[in-house]
């Protein structure tokens, strides 16, 4: 789990907060909705269900980075490039969503926001409208790095899959995994390192919190309804320790749900 020690030794600030989060990140590398994404048997409607509140939740997390690109403290580089990260969100990530929906014949509109999607989003708005901008960088920083990590490794680990999967699957894992989101989410983490140096012990104390604090942490993904295969994309964890089970449960589940069903094996872990 730890970052590559050339990395660390340049980055060291945001390879710390990672460190922080170690448990919460293998929590997420195991999880069971992504699990069965990638061995096919996760059931469509829970898929369905997770896209819809990623759109929401994507909506919020867009304007979070729009709001933090009106701080001052920012150069109008760094405000271009902070706007264009949001762009990549409505466009490119909300995009995919979009081409989903058109053959699903859905619309957002279908589900509301999930307590949970509701909670971490207000988060991350509340802590880039009231906090310094060091801190609003580091509250976004693990939506960014976090989907990527999980992308990069399911990348991987299907190239010596030979499970048949749904199309929608293979896509959004060509998504988080590909190199141009990569290549975006180092572009982002250079900006919080840059801050992170900037900034006193304390300040970088509290960006350190906000990558794994509550009111969920946001640096992994958390359950959402009864069924073990549904994920709520607030991009959290549980505030226990991480420790991967339910903290609380949506009021709305997915359209169609099914009875619980054994976890599926984890493939095995990508060096």
């Amino acid at each position: 789990m730890r970052t590559d020690n050339k990395i660390r030794m340049s980055q060291p600030h945001t390879a710390s907060m990672w460190d922080l989060a170690t448990d919460c990140i293998v929590a997420t590398e195991n999880h069971p909705f992504l699990m069965s994404m990638l061995d096919g048997s996760l059931a469509m409607p829970n898929f369905q269900y997770y896209i819809l509140q990623d759109s929401h939740y994507l909506k919020h997390f867009a304007a979070a980075l729009r709001l933090l690109a009106e701080k001052d403290n920012f150069s109008e580089e760094e405000k271009a490039a902070l706007r264009g990260f949001a762009d990549g969100a409505d466009f490119a990530e909300r995009g995919l969503h979009d081409s989903f929906f058109k053959s699903w014949h859905k619309s957002v509109s279908d589900v509301s926001p999930c307590p949970n999607n509701l909670l971490y989003t207000s988060y991350l708005t509340s802590v880039v409208a009231t906090e310094g901008y060091a801190e609003g960088l580091a509250v976004l920083l693990p939506c960014f790095w976090v989907y990527m990590h999980v992308g990069q490794r399911l990348l991987a680990s299907r190239q010596a899959s030979t499970a048949k999967r749904a199309e929608e699957f293979d896509r959004w894992i060509d998504m988080y995994g590909g190199e141009e989101f990569g290549v975006a989410v180092k572009a982002y983490r250079a900006l919080v390192e840059k801050a992170a140096g900037e900034s006193d012990e304390a300040t970088r104390k509290r960006m350190g919190e906000h990558f794994v604090k509550v009111p969920n942490p946001p640096c992994t993904m958390h359950f959402c309804g009864r069924d073990s295969a549904v994920l709520c994309p607030h991009r959290a964890a549980t505030s226990s320790g991480c420790s991967g089970q339910p903290l609380s449960t949506c009021s709305s589940g997915p359209p169609t749900p099914r009875p619980p069903s054994p976890d599926p094996p984890a493939p095995a872990r990508v060096a």
